[in-house]
C-alpha cells in the first residue's frame, strides 16, 4: 500500500511540475526566442544562464529557448568578467556586495515572431545597478 501512495505521489508531482512548466515553446511553434549568449562583454554585457521562470527553477544550460508568447519573470546568473565591468570594476571588486546579492530578475513580455537577446549589464560604476537587459530586439527571420 505505501509503495502505490508513494508512486501516486510521485506521478502528481510531476504531473503539477509538466503543468507549471508549460510555458516552453517548440521553434516551429507561435514563440518567441531568448539568445542568452552575448559577444559584447568588451561593452560590459556579458552572457547569461537561465535560472527560474515565474519563480519555477528551469534547468537550461542552452545558448537560447523558445518561449510561448506571455509576460514572464525569469531569474539569470551570470559570470562578470571585472576587467570589463563598469569603472574597471573596480567598485566591484573592492565592494561588499556578495554576487548573490546581485540583481538577476527580469521581467519580459515575449511575442510571437520575435528575438530578444538578453544578456547582463555591468556598465555602471555602482555594482548594485547591475541587472539583465534585453540589448537586442528583432524580427525572427522567415516570419
Amino acid at each position: 500500500m505505501k509503495k502505490i501512495i508513494i508512486t501516486a505521489a510521485l506521478f502528481s508531482m510531476t504531473f503539477v511540475s509538466i503543468a507549471k512548466n508549460n510555458f516552453f515553446a517548440n521553434p516551429k511553434e507561435s514563440s518567441g526566442q531568448l539568445v542568452l549568449v552575448s559577444n559584447k562583454v568588451t561593452q560590459s554585457l556579458f552572457s547569461v544562464t537561465l535560472l527560474s521562470i515565474n519563480g519555477i527553477e528551469v534547468s537550461h544550460n542552452d545558448s537560447s529557448v523558445w518561449l510561448k508568447p506571455g509576460t514572464y519573470d525569469l531569474s539569470f546568473s551570470t559570470a562578470i568578467d571585472h576587467k570589463y565591468a563598469g569603472g574597471n570594476g573596480i567598485n566591484s571588486r573592492r565592494s561588499n556586495t556578495r554576487h548573490d546579492e546581485l540583481n538577476r530578475n527580469l521581467n519580459i513580455t515575449v511575442e510571437a515572431n520575435k528575438v530578444y537577446h538578453i544578456a547582463y549589464n555591468a556598465k555602471d560604476e555602482n555594482n548594485k545597478n547591475w541587472s539583465p537587459v534585453i540589448w537586442k530586439e528583432k524580427l525572427r527571420k522567415g516570419n
